[in-house]
């Protein structure tokens, strides 16, 4: 079973983390469309060996920025989250942003 965070069940920790590709494909697209910023939610399981699995797109950044995003998802490690001491599996959402231009 699954669990999702609250009830007694603390967060997976990021072991290892995997910088998202900003591909050059969709950052011409972005221009092309005059797009200077595109957001995208992944939600995924994070297994009790710490690795993520069945990753959904929740919200599409679109510009084939969604694959590149779970491409580092699925390359990023954690120790599982826990619940009462023993490693359960649980879901969680991983935010990007992509800018054209920095801030």
């Amino acid at each position: 079973m699954v669990e999702h965070l609250g009830d007694g069940v603390t967060p997976p920790q990021v072991k290892k983390t995997v910088k998202v590709p900003f591909p050059n494909k969709s950052h011409k697209e972005m221009q092309e469309h005059h797009v200077d910023e595109a957001e995208g939610v992944l939600a995924f399981v994070v297994g009790v060996d710490g690795k993520p699995k069945d990753i959904c797109i929740e919200k599409p950044a679109g510009f084939d920025l969604d694959a590149a995003a779970a491409g580092a998802a699925m390359k990023s490690r954690f120790r599982p989250a826990l619940k009462s001491g023993k490693a359960v599996p649980v879901v969680i959402t991983f935010e990007t942003t992509y800018r054209l231009f920095q801030r």
